[in-house]
């Protein structure tokens, strides 16, 4: 029994990949046939979720890089310097995450005080010119450079800086990238709006790290614990005895976690199940190339605190060693990523088609 619901789940999640694989397909298509410049100008970005931004505000007329290969962990990623200044040699500008959160991004701003790169470079100082609030870390008291980008404020923040600057290089096209920056903006406040509404109020929960902290805030929730500075420590035994504590004293409700934590971390997940407490594991990694599906994942999780026999040291999230509830939860997890990225690729679809009409005007 349990191998038939395994090929079941296994069938299910295919064909809904291979249906968004096919539809992102197609809303490509209609991107690409309505350019007009292929080249345009010419953006390079430090991160996947940048490159969203970018593409969603300049359309047709930017052609965007991402110095970061898919699948590697940007905190870690220093191309030679040869490399990188190859990269950026004919950008017309840099959009980067820190000033200088990134290993690459601080090679970046070393280049560019050499002269070795002529590019103007935009980072979260000019983002927060444009409304972005960079929140203090928890745990630390200092600026957190983390994790602005998976939250829908931070992404709006982020689009209407792209669209001043892709204006400033080319104002004969500034109406065009208001526009779009306008429609995105108003798209992801409609939906951050409508997740509010949606998650339980009053939790209160515990963070494995500083990159959920965005997200969570905006979606109305108590941050009452923070287990790890940044996302490269590791926990220690202070760090162990506070989660203990935090637990104990019914402190927090739930316990968050990126999948990049915990693939760094493990025994942190095995820890908090551990003391009974439900863990949500939130698919950062997975989704940075649709930073805008992130909220609408973690949210889908939140409701399920609020179901009856969901919440407490017996809910289905907690530290039930039964692998009938983990392989529940896990096929939850997957159900829901697919699910927030199918609706977001069905309305892709359809905002292409609209845009295509409103640029052939605007043109």
């Amino acid at each position: 029994m349990r191998e038939v619901s395994m090929s079941r789940v296994t069938a299910l999640l295919t064909a809904t990949l291979l249906l968004v694989a096919v539809v992102s397909v197609n809303v490509e298509g209609v991107h690409a046939g309505t350019s007009e410049n292929v080249s345009g100008i010419r953006v390079v970005v430090s991160s996947s979720s940048l490159l969203w931004v970018v593409k969603e505000v300049g359309g047709d007329l930017v052609s965007v890089t991402d110095i970061v290969p898919p699948g590697t962990d940007p905190h870690t990623y220093e191309p030679p310097p040869s490399q990188l200044v190859s990269m950026l040699k004919n950008a017309d500008v840099i959009f980067v995450t820190g000033p200088t959160h990134l290993p690459v991004e601080l090679r970046i701003k070393e280049l560019a005080r050499e002269g070795a790169i002529k590019a103007v470079i935009v980072d979260y100082e000019d983002y927060v010119r444009h409304g972005l609030k960079i929140l203090p870390n928890p745990k630390t008291g200092l600026p957190n450079p983390h994790g602005y980008l998976f939250s829908l404020t931070g992404l709006c923040a982020v689009a209407r800086t792209v669209s001043d600057v892709l204006s400033a290089i080319d104002p004969a096209h500034a109406t065009y990238f208001r526009a779009r920056a306008d429609a995105l903006v108003h798209d992801l406040m409609s939906e951050l709006s409508a997740l509010r509404e949606t998650v339980p109020p009053g939790l209160r929960v515990g963070l494995a790290g500083p990159p959920l902290q965005y997200v969570v805030e905006e979606l109305g929730l108590n941050v009452t614990f923070v287990l790890l500075p940044d996302v490269e420590s590791e926990p220690s035994e202070n760090d162990v005895t506070a989660l203990i504590n935090a637990v104990k004293t019914h402190k927090i409700d739930a316990f968050l976690i990126s999948d990049m934590v915990a693939a760094k971390n493990p025994k942190i997940v095995a820890l908090a199940r551990g003391l009974g407490v439900p863990v949500i594991l939130v698919p950062i990694a997975k989704l940075s190339s649709t930073p805008q599906a992130i909220s609408s994942a973690l949210a889908w999780e939140l409701r399920s605190l609020a179901q009856p026999g969901s919440s407490g040291s017996n809910g289905c999230l907690s530290s039930s060693n039964d692998n009938g509830w983990e392989l529940l939860h896990e096929f939850a997890v997957w159900l829901a990523t697919c699910e927030a990225v199918l609706i977001l690729v069905l309305v892709a679809v359809l905002n292409r088609y609209r845009r295509v009409i409103a640029n052939a005007t605007l043109k």
